[in-house]
């Protein structure tokens, strides 16, 4: 009696990680960068990753790393991200680039999405290519925005098993230079502005 009832527990203990597993099913996104043509602001000339230089506070600044951001409203996530052959692989903030061959190239890498509520109609995600130095990023380009409809869509979210083939990297679409933050727009303003006043002071 005391086998089978042990049995039955054991059973039903196995039943509710199956149970618990299934919960969190969607909770990776398969992504990559190859190497996009890249919309100057005014929308005028395209540069490539090669040629993309920081303006404002990263002026002068090269791209040296792509990663994955989501983004609902006023709260921001940077997702960690591993390449897709790294089942043992660790997990980081962003993927280095150019790669070895020095093409600017990333994965197809996986987005770590637990802990996201991939039913917010709000939540979007984008690629961001940028230079990251000393823990500071600064963004020189951006993707397409996404959100998850689109994202499963083109069957890019599944589960979070390493090795799965046959489903789509998402590339990000097309690729801008971001227009000046607002912060960013302020300063230049007020320097502008002081430069009217020095030139009627004259």
């Amino acid at each position: 009696m005391r086998k089978l009832l042990s049995i039955i527990v054991l059973f039903a203990v196995a039943c509710c990680v199956q149970v618990r597993a299934g919960d969190d099913m969607d909770n990776v996104m398969l992504w990559c960068l190859y190497d996009p043509e890249i919309t100057e602001i005014g929308g005028s000339s395209t540069v490539s990753i090669a040629g993309l230089t920081g303006r404002g506070e990263a002026d002068g600044l090269k791209a040296n790393a792509v990663r994955v951001t989501a983004r609902s409203g006023d709260a921001f996530h940077w997702l960690q991200v591993v390449n897709e052959g790294g089942s043992g692989g660790e997990w980081g903030q962003s993927l280095v680039i150019p790669d070895r061959e020095g093409g600017y190239c990333a994965g197809p890498a996986y987005a770590n999405l637990v802990g996201l509520d991939l039913g917010d109609a709000n939540l979007v995600f984008t690629i961001e290519i940028g230079n990251y130095t000393g823990g500071n990023w600064y963004t020189l380009a951006v993707s397409e925005s996404w959100n998850v409809a689109q994202l499963k869509e083109g069957d890019h979210i599944r589960s979070a098993q390493m090795g799965q083939y046959g489903w789509e990297c998402w590339a990000g679409g097309s690729y801008s230079v971001p227009e000046p933050s607002s912060g960013l727009l302020i300063v230049i303003g007020a320097g502008l502005l002081a430069l009217r006043r020095r030139r009627r002071a004259a």
